[in-house]
């Protein structure tokens, strides 16, 4: 009985023994399950190759231990057998330890499938430890030939840059050569500076003189002008004598009962020769008439002759005796014809209805007239609110003279804001020597000239300016290039 107690006890250590390798198998399966969770790369697989080797050899020993076991249990089984035909007091004992053994032997089989799994684990590792291999000697080589092209583009570059270096000194020696070059023009810029400053002056000094002679030219010519107006209007004097002179000589010896007529041959006579004036002169583009009696019995042939036969581009009509009816076939004709692009009838004492039935006749846009002069005809304010009225619709006359008439501030007001607001053709507007022009008119030509974009030349001198009233219309120019004022 001592001897199967010793057994027993050593049974039991055995199998404390054996509860030891089971924990140590379960460390052994904690390790495994830290190993799973290791990443691919190629250090950590070499670590955990490194712990499969440890594991391994651990392994090898549970094998032997397992081994022992088994060859223990073999004995063990033996003696039991033993034991049972010579005792069976110990049966009870004997069937424990027979559960014990059973367990036992499902923890080896247990151990066993743990270590089969443990070597296909090995095994894996192994195939990623040679794939892991392969990749890093494809990486090494396709790193060197990389390695090798940036070699070749590097001693590419070298040469680019020596090539480079030796352009950059070229144009370098080129810069020098221009800065040489500069420095030499910017000599000769300051002698030409300098000869520009001396010519600039001469030209003002010039300019100054100009100036000086246009004035006295301007004086002369309203010297000259003065004279021809005197001349001509002793010349109508002494014709109106000489027409009266006529009339009383043919009242004497005419019966009382015939009302004196002129002849009829007399009218054809002038008929003839204004159509024959006209028809030598040498130019198509104009055709003047100034002096050449204009008046209602022969404005037909001006018109037929000039206008329609012709096709003249200028009619000038100065110091003519028109009237109303004669300004009304004047404007009836201009309404149909395409050729005419300046008109003068100054200094005819034209009437404001006259002035009307020309304005009307201009308001339609199939009239081309661009330059209209009609100075010196004792226009009234009327006569410049009909004018301007026409403004509102005509888009193609550019050009208005209206100097030496009797206009006043009331109608430069109505002028100036059709011109602002309803015109963007007009380009010249005269009105000079209107003696009754004064400062009250400034602030509405300031605003003229100001606001209206076409307006070029205004000319206003020989009225009743003051020297500040001038100084404010000066300032209305001076955003304005090229803009002629007079005043």
């Amino acid at each position: 009985m001592e001897q199967m107690k010793n057994e027993n006890e050593s049974l039991r250590e055995k199998l404390n023994e054996t509860e030891k390798f089971e924990i140590e198998n379960e460390i052994l399966y904690e390790k495994i399950s830290k190993m799973e969770k290791v990443g691919i790369e190629s250090e950590s697989l070499r670590e955990k190759i490194s712990e499969m080797d440890k594991i391994e050899i651990e392994n090898k020993y549970l094998k032997e231990k397992t081994n022992k076991l088994i060859d223990e249990k073999q004995l063990i089984h033996d003696q039991y057998d033993q034991y049972k035909i010579n005792n069976n007091d110990v049966g009870m004992e004997l069937s424990r330890l027979s559960s014990s053994l059973q367990h036992v032997s499902s923890l080896i089989e247990y151990i066993e499938k743990e270590t089969q799994g443990l070597q296909e684990n090995l095994n894996e590792l192994n195939y990623y430890d040679v794939n892991n291999r392969s990749l890093l000697k494809s990486f090494q080589q396709q790193q060197q030939t990389e390695i090798d092209s940036l070699q070749e583009m590097n001693q590419s570059l070298k040469e680019k840059l020596l090539h480079y270096e030796n352009e950059l000194e070229e144009i370098n020696q080129r810069s020098q050569q221009i800065q040489t070059d500069k420095q030499q023009i910017f000599t000769q810029c300051l002698l030409y500076e300098t000869e520009i400053n001396n010519l600039n002056a001469s030209n003002q000094r010039l300019k100054e003189n100009v100036f000086d002679c246009e004035a006295e030219l301007q004086q002369s010519n309203q010297y000259c002008q003065q004279l021809q107006d005197q001349t001509i209007n002793d010349k109508y004097k002494i014709e109106g004598l000489l027409i009266n002179i006529k009339r009383l000589e043919a009242k004497l010896y005419l019966p009382a009962s015939q009302p004196y007529q002129i002849p009829e041959k007399n009218k054809n006579i002038e008929t003839n020769r204004l159509e024959e004036f006209i028809d030598k002169c040498q130019s198509y583009l104009m055709v003047n008439l100034n002096g050449e009696k204009i008046n209602d019995d022969n404005i037909e042939v001006v018109i037929k002759a000039a206008l329609i036969k012709k096709q003249c581009q200028s009619l000038i009509l100065w110091n003519n005796h028109l009237t109303c009816y004669s300004i009304s076939r004047l404007s009836s004709a201009l309404c149909m014809n395409k050729s005419l692009t300046k008109l003068s009838i100054s200094k005819n004492h034209l009437s404001d209805s006259a002035i009307k039935d020309l304005s009307e006749s201009l308001s339609f846009n199939n009239c081309t007239l661009k330059q209209l002069v009609l100075s010196s005809n004792e226009i009234t304010d009327q006569g410049l609110i009909y004018l301007s009225d026409m403004l509102k619709t005509n888009e193609h006359l550019i050009m208005l003279g209206l100097q030496d008439n009797k206009i006043t501030d009331k109608a430069i007001q109505y002028l100036s804001q059709i011109i602002q607001f309803k015109n963007q053709v007009i380009e010249e507007i005269s009105l000079y020597s209107n003696k009754s022009i004064t400062d009250g008119s400034v602030d509405d030509i300031f605003n003229m000239i100001r606001h209206n974009q076409s307006l070029t030349t205004f000319w206003i001198w020989d009225c009743q300016l003051s020297e500040q009233g001038k100084d404010k219309l000066q300032q209305s120019i001076q955003d304005k290039n090229n803009f002629d004022l007079q005043v």
